[in-house]
């Protein structure tokens, strides 16, 4: 299993039982007892394609029951199997991402779900449960983004989905984070950081308001631009 990206984490097909999540607030809550309808449940025993063995990547059958467990959430006030609070989409709508993202964390805690189109999205949102996920190594994949990506991307490092292939691709790419090379990019993260104080400080002398998130988002695009394609 190659290791995942970002928050939002998919586990390799986790155990049946229920999860007992780190939660607190509001969202220490009894869910009701949920009865789903015969014929739906009938339905998928009958049209749905067999789940591969455990531990094995994540493929279509189990992108197709991710959309059936969002369907029953929804439509059927059914509990989520990860035990975890259920959080509306409209939680995230704003501007500021990563306020709003603080703000979910502080009602709800570190770890919630929320509808992402058709299927759902855990968002994990605590340093030690991130680097949990980036370092289990065989117990997280990356879902069925790296399967859309591969007609797009190809199989690279960011969305290879087998262990050998990434050791490989990360061999490859790791080069471009020897220190060495690095410190000859220190140069340059000071010239662009200077830029970003300048504005800064004649934003200070009118007294404006800045949103430093836009700041930091810059900045980083300014380096990348410079140190990567040679574009100021």
């Amino acid at each position: 299993g190659a290791k995942p990206a970002g928050l939002a984490a998919v586990p390799q097909r986790p155990s049946r039982q229920r999860s007992h999540p780190v939660t607190r607030g509001s969202a220490q809550r009894e869910q009701p007892a949920e009865v789903l309808p015969w014929w739906w449940t009938r339905l998928w025993e009958v049209a749905a394609p067999p789940l591969g063995a455990d531990g094995s990547p994540i493929g279509i059958p189990e992108v197709i029951q991710g959309v059936r467990a969002k369907l029953e959430e929804t439509h059927f006030g059914k509990a989520n199997d990860e035990g975890v609070p259920q959080v509306g989409a409209a939680s995230l709508r704003g501007s500021d991402l990563f306020d709003q993202l603080r703000k979910r964390f502080d009602e709800y805690g570190p770890v919630t779900k929320s509808p992402l189109g058709p299927a759902s999205m855990i968002t994990v949102s605590d340093p030690a449960m991130v680097k949990h996920i980036l370092t289990g190594r065989g117990k997280y994949d990356k879902g069925p983004l790296a399967i859309i990506s591969w007609d797009i991307f190809g199989r690279g490092l960011i969305t290879a989905d087998d262990r050998e292939l990434w050791k490989e691709r990360k061999s490859v790419v790791g080069q471009g984070f020897h220190s060495r090379w690095l410190r000859g990019l220190v140069e340059q993260f000071a010239r662009c950081t200077a830029a970003s104080f300048r504005v800064l400080d004649e934003r200070a002398k009118l007294k404006e308001v800045v949103d430093m998130e836009s700041v930091y988002l810059n900045l980083a695009l300014d380096i990348v631009g410079e140190s990567v394609f040679g574009v100021d």
